[in-house]
């Protein structure tokens, strides 16, 4: 009596892939893989959603990462103990501030990612300041991510950071403030024009018409 129904569960892999918004990329290879960030608030720390055990000058609550429902991303400085650096620039503790991309961030981008691509550290301003430091035995580890911004999320929505809008739109070619209608409607004229002077070589050429014979004379 009961038409059967059936219920397709989505793999949660799959899920998880949809609600992505984000990932973060380590630029120390000891912190391992790539991050995907799918829930709206995430935290780095020891204590965290994301860890890094090769820096103990890590906080057990150091970083949190919100996403509001508009797409916009908003990183907030939480240890008492250690320093956080968003794009170079040290964040004041407790005071959320928007995660965007940054042209000053080129010089210390990762291979195959954009160079303008939001760089969060911890402790240290960028990989190379942290390196430094370790050579001289001022630190036992560090970390640091690129915030690389997924499809859906606020800086890809409607094209990608500054340098993929660029590489996206570089097709696109402005029209004149008549849609071009002036520019078509020219381009007949001047192309008959074109056409027309052939024709009137070949009638140059042309032998002359023949002329009727001369009227005999009764």
């Amino acid at each position: 009596r009961f038409a059967s129904r059936r219920w397709h569960l989505m793999p949660k892999r799959d899920r998880e892939q949809d609600d992505r918004w984000g990932v973060l990329v380590p630029h120390n290879p000891l912190c391992g893989a790539p991050v995907p960030l799918c829930s709206p608030t995430v935290v780095i720390g020891r204590e965290g959603d994301v860890t890094a055990p090769c820096n103990p000058h890590l906080s057990r609550q150091h970083i949190r990462l919100e996403r509001d429902a508009a797409g916009a991303v908003y990183a907030t400085h939480l240890s008492a103990t250690n320093r956080t650096y968003l794009n170079g620039r040290q964040l004041a503790r407790d005071v959320a501030v928007r995660v965007e991309p940054d042209q000053g961030n080129a010089p210390f981008s990762l291979p195959g990612e954009a160079a303008d691509a939001p760089l969060l550290f911890a402790s240290w301003r960028n990989a190379e300041e942290a390196r430094a430091a370790l050579a001289d035995e001022h630190v036992r580890g560090w970390c640091g991510w690129t915030l690389r911004f997924d499809d859906s999320g606020q800086e890809t929505r409607g094209g990608g950071s500054a340098a993929a809008a660029a590489k996206k739109m570089a097709w696109l070619v402005p029209l004149p403030a008549d849609g071009g209608r002036a520019a078509a409607a020219a381009e007949p004229a001047g192309g008959a024009e074109a056409e027309a002077e052939p024709k009137q070589q070949i009638a140059s050429r042309a032998p002359p018409p023949a002329q009727p014979p001369p009227a005999q004379p009764p």
